[in-house]
């Protein structure tokens, strides 16, 4: 029986396991790579280990996914994967930082490969993936899938882990199946260079993310994949949370005291299925406008910025000191962002809602929050908290809209800069030099599409032809050079290390030559079988037609 998707995404939350080393327990735990199967590592875990004395012990440990995990959640997936048959028997093939590699016991050429998200050294690797066809990480990842014994690979990921999921499930013939959770999208230089490859195996791909997650909205989302969003459990209680690998789940706790998954009447772990978050939606549309109108250097250190921003506020759970510090010491990057947002809001006309909700998505709705009673006043608010900064930003939106030099403005900034100390009113002026650059910047909010390459029998046999001719293409002959190894006014020359460079090179075209026509011969034959599964399905359906108008002719 094949794995259901919801238990695949409970093996992925392995990948964070626990640390053999954690202090919750009075024994040392045998770690994951130390067991031959999943049921061996988790038959350590007992009732009378999950008990509450060590979920307290859990909680304030740090040998759990960054903290977000809770004991009891720990405790609850424990349970449930204990009581999965198929989850217990999986063999344990490798254990790395980045990757897990199960088999499954009854068929040794079927394997499952979670790949874990963004570990210390990847988070470079994430900005590069904004301008980039592929990344190192990737690259890596696709050999990893590659180098392994077996043809039949489903593939689960969590975020960074999620899109080189389905990085691989796109390029590798041996993935057969990929289950992505929170995984970011990728460039439009991915999906120019792998479009047939997308077209193919874009249906292998489901994608599973929590309506309020903030990493799957980052670049575009493949086209043809299945896209399904989920809301967070009961226990998502703060940002960071909303991009837990667990925080999918829901659970409970028993009248024994004892905390478990949620489950439906099949016995599979329940999603509660939604829509995307509207602030999300909001953010996403934002940053395909950003990758739509920005050249590649402003692209590149806009993502960065972003990605920080983000990881920051949502993970990391940032107070407003912390992102003008960041703001502080990302200025480019900063005022280019604040730039665009502002672009943004003016071609779509956001409301103040709107507007003030994006603000919110970025993180920077707090950032004002410094301000006093007495600042208040002159502007006229008499309301404390949250409204009080609803009502400056107000303010700030309506003024930075009409077109207008506004010296309220200028005065807001000025003693908001004072409060937090940090030149705002500098940098604002650095914002609306770069704002005022922006007239090329169109109402651009498209997603990435598939470009329509020329795929008849023509094309094909004008590149192959091309191919073709340069292996039939002569070269000149080059050994007769060696006439020329001693010169009377030089010495001797080197001339035989230049004929064996020039030989070598010849031989490398051929190379190349080959390796071309091998892609172009495969990408060919993929689009010759999808064209002949499309015509087999328009068939039926003409047949099927055809008989019901028969049908209806003899009155039947």
């Amino acid at each position: 029986m094949a794995i259901s998707d919801s238990d695949l995404m409970m093996l992925e939350n392995l990948t964070y396991c626990l640390s053999e080393k954690n202090p919750a327990f009075d024994f040392k735990l045998k770690a994951l790579s130390a067991c031959k199967t999943v049921g061996e590592y988790l038959e350590q875990f007992t009732d009378s280990v999950l008990t509450d004395s060590v979920l307290n012990k859990l909680d304030n440990s740090s040998g759990i996914y960054d903290g977000k995990n809770s004991g009891s959640e720990w405790a609850a997936m424990i349970r449930y994967m204990m009581s999965k048959k198929e989850l217990l028997e999986l063999k344990i093939a490798e254990v790395t930082e980045k990757v897990i590699c199960f088999v499954n016991p009854n068929d040794n050429n079927k394997a499952i490969v979670a790949f874990r998200g963004t570990t210390d050294e990847e988070w470079g690797d994430n900005a590069e993936g904004f301008n980039k066809a592929d990344t190192v990480c990737q690259k890596e990842a696709y050999e990893y899938i590659e180098g392994l014994p077996y043809d039949d690979i489903t593939v689960v990921g969590h975020s960074k882990g999620g899109n080189k999921a389905q990085y691989v499930a796109i390029r590798s013939d041996k993935v057969t199946r990929c289950v992505s959770v929170d995984g970011q999208g990728f460039s439009q230089e991915f999906i120019d260079k792998y479009g047939p490859q997308i077209e193919k195996n874009a249906s292998k791909i489901t994608s599973y993310s929590l309506s309020t997650d903030f990493v799957h909205i980052l670049m575009y989302t493949l086209p043809g994949i299945k896209i399904h969003y989920i809301n967070g459990g009961s226990d998502v209680g703060n940002t960071g949370e909303n991009h837990s690998p667990d925080a999918l789940f829901e659970y409970y706790q028993d009248n024994n005291g004892e905390w478990h998954v949620k489950v439906n009447g099949d016995g599979n772990a329940y999603l509660d299925y939604s829509s995307e978050d509207t602030s999300m939606t909001m953010l996403h549309e934002f940053t395909t406008f950003v990758l739509n109108n920005m050249s590649g250097e402003d692209k590149y250190k806009t993502v960065a910025f972003l990605s920080g921003l983000l990881n920051g506020i949502f993970s990391e759970e940032w107070k407003s000191e912390q992102i003008i510090d960041y703001i502080k010491n990302n200025k480019d990057a900063a005022t280019t962002v604040i730039a665009y947002l502002l672009k943004y809001i003016k071609l779509n006309d956001l409301d103040v809602d709107d507007a003030i909700e994006l603000i919110k998505a970025l993180g920077l709705y707090d950032v004002i929050e410094f301000l006093d009673s007495d600042v208040l006043n002159v502007l006229g608010i008499h309301v404390t908290g949250d409204d009080a900064v609803r009502a400056v930003w107000e303010i700030i939106i309506n003024n930075i809209t009409d077109g207008e030099n506004d010296p309220l403005i200028k005065w807001l900034l000025k003693k908001l800069g004072e409060k937090c100390g940090f030149d705002i009113s500098g940098f604002w002026t650095e914002v609306e030099s770069k704002y005022e650059k922006l007239d090329h910047v169109e109402n651009n909010k498209k997603e990435a599409k598939i470009k329509k390459i020329d795929y008849s029998n023509n094309a094909y046999l004008v590149i192959i032809s091309a191919i073709n001719s340069f292996d039939t293409k002569q070269l000149p002959e080059v050994s007769a050079w060696n006439k020329f190894s001693y010169a009377d006014w030089f010495g001797k020359i080197l001339v035989n290390i230049v004929i064996k460079c020039i030989n070598r090179y010849a031989s490398t075209i051929h190379e190349i030559n080959a390796e071309w026509k091998k892609k172009a011969n495969g990408a060919f034959n993929d689009i010759r079988q999808i064209d002949s599964q499309y015509a087999n399905k328009i068939n039926k359906s003409n047949e099927a037609l055809n008989r019901l108008i028969v049908q209806m002719k003899s009155g039947i």
